[in-house]
């Protein structure tokens, strides 16, 4: 659907059915086809999920892991290989690991990793087996320190929508090598069967599906846990595996860094329940990414990214926990820093505004020189004003704590404008969850008078992502909506 008919139809969709047909028909609205790069191989019968980009173990950028996904779980005359764009040398990756798919006995998830990449390079890879190719694509590997650097931001976007196709196709117009999920990747539930319907076709297309868009190819994706991707999503707990065998696909799905805090299940993590046999596929097929993977951080390029669970089985007044954050923060070297978690500290919206239990690492994140937190949960875009937090010594009652309230003291910074004063005094916090799910009713971003003090921009009438680029000491951010109009713009500096 082309992006002028999709926002016609989210905004007539209380209509009666003859109406919004009539109203697409007059609009022209059609799906749009989408056409693989030049460069790009059609994939095969082989794969039933085409191959696609993960950080893997590198926490500094110098290897990207390749997965796919396919029914045929024999290695035997299977290569991945690549090499720089402009070389005519291939390099094969050492091995190539499997790794069942909870639930699903006749999935295999193969990865294979690509390592000592050159910065900042063009980097073709390229899957074969038997000697015939059955894939090739191309990507941009981690900038140099001191290089410019652009990624983009937009969580809560699995749904399976029109709004999320449109805004695919929007993000595939963009040349950032890097694809930041604050959390809800996948909805209802994060389990693989979702994944197939609500993620993978959106996101991780043949590029001649009317659907979808063929990014995570040539875009790193990022991934941070959201409550329906590893805990509670409606109706449904991702952790049963009694009701949902293959679900906690977070931890199957995706390659990242091992490098968090937590490596054995228990207390901060998102406990499994079922039967016996249902566990322990699931265990096996996660190994050692559950539940370490769940908070982690790794480099790129001039920034360094720490992922945080704020789920609410999270205790974030645990010293250790509070501790790792802070030593993690303080030791990154890089000249920008940020965080990344699902539940915003500081939000407007009315559905979750009283879930306010990542405020408790507002300090730490400020004596660390925190840029910006990243947040979803809310489906709008929201940015604060730089903002200091102190958590009250005053505990709220037991209801407000139970829902999740933290009070405390604000010193707001409402000088910055990110246009003539772009040096903040405090974080920034960016809510970017408009990525497909159904938006937050439109009247919170007319009515500014429902807004909490600390918020100096809403929007959720459309779909958007964030654009994040780094040059030196500038930071320059746009929200884009999904017909390309900028709903939001500023620039924060580091002079």
């Amino acid at each position: 659907m082309n992006p002028t008919a999709a926002r016609l139809f989210h905004r007539l969709k209380h209509l009666a059915p003859l109406a919004i047909c009539t109203a697409l028909f007059f609009s022209g609205a059609h799906f749009q086809k989408f056409s693989l790069l030049a460069a790009d191989s059609k994939p095969t019968h082989y794969f039933d999920v085409n191959p696609y980009l993960q950080l893997g173990k590198s926490d500094n950028g110098s290897s990207v892991n390749v997965l796919w996904i396919s029914k045929d779980p024999n290695k035997n005359g299977l290569l991945c290989s690549y090499k720089p764009t402009l070389s005519k040398d291939w390099k094969q990756c050492k091995q190539i690991e499997t790794r069942s798919i909870n639930g699903h006995p006749e999935l295999t998830v193969f990865a294979s990793t690509l390592t000592e990449l050159p910065p900042g390079k063009s980097i073709d890879y390229s899957i074969s087996k038997d000697n015939k190719v059955l894939f090739q694509s191309s990507f941009q590997s981690a900038p140099s320190a001191g290089s410019p650097l652009h990624f983009l931001v937009f969580g809560d976007c699995g749904k399976g929508s029109d709004g999320q196709a449109v805004l695919a196709s929007r993000i595939k117009e963009s040349n950032a090598s890097l694809a930041v999920l604050p959390g809800d990747i996948v909805y209802p539930i994060g389990t693989m069967h979702f994944y197939k319907r609500h993620f993978f076709p959106y996101f991780n297309a043949e590029g001649n599906e009317e659907k979808g868009s063929p990014l995570m190819r040539s875009k790193i994706f990022v991934g941070c846990a959201g409550n329906h991707d590893v805990a509670e999503g409606g109706y449904l707990d991702a952790r049963d595996l009694s009701t949902t065998p293959d679900s906690m696909s977070y931890f199957v799905l995706w390659d990242q860094p091992l490098n968090g805090p937590i490596a054995q299940a228990g207390n901060n993590t998102p406990n499994v329940v079922g039967t016996k046999g249902q566990i322990d596929d699931f265990l096996r097929a996660a190994g050692a990414r559950y539940p370490r993977m769940a908070n982690f951080s790794f480099n790129y390029g001039d920034a360094h990214f720490l992922v945080l669970d704020a789920n609410r089985y999270m205790d974030w007044d645990d010293p250790g926990l509070r501790r790792w954050v802070e030593d993690n923060l303080k030791q990154a070297k890089t000249p920008w820093k940020f965080v990344v978690f699902h539940q915003p500290g500081f939000n407007s919206d009315m559905a979750h505004r009283e879930e306010q239990r990542m405020r408790k690492l507002a300090e730490i994140f400020e004596r660390t020189g925190v840029d910006i937190c990243f947040s979803g949960h809310s489906h709008s875009y929201q940015r604060s004003m730089p903002l200091h937090f102190s958590p009250s010594t005053v505990s709220p009652n037991d209801h407000d704590a139970r829902l999740g309230f933290v009070m405390g003291r604000f010193k707001l910074d409402k000088t910055f404008d990110g246009t003539l004063k772009t040096k903040p005094d405090g974080v920034i916090y960016i809510i970017s969850g408009s990525g497909g799910a159904p938006l937050t009713p439109g009247h919170m971003e007319e009515d500014q008078s429902l807004w909490l003090p600390f918020t100096k921009k809403f929007a959720c009438r459309e779909y958007s992502f964030t654009s994040c680029k780094i040059n030196g000491r500038k930071l320059s951010i746009e929200q884009i909506a999904d017909d390309g109009s900028v709903l939001d713009r500023f620039v924060v500096s580091k002079d």
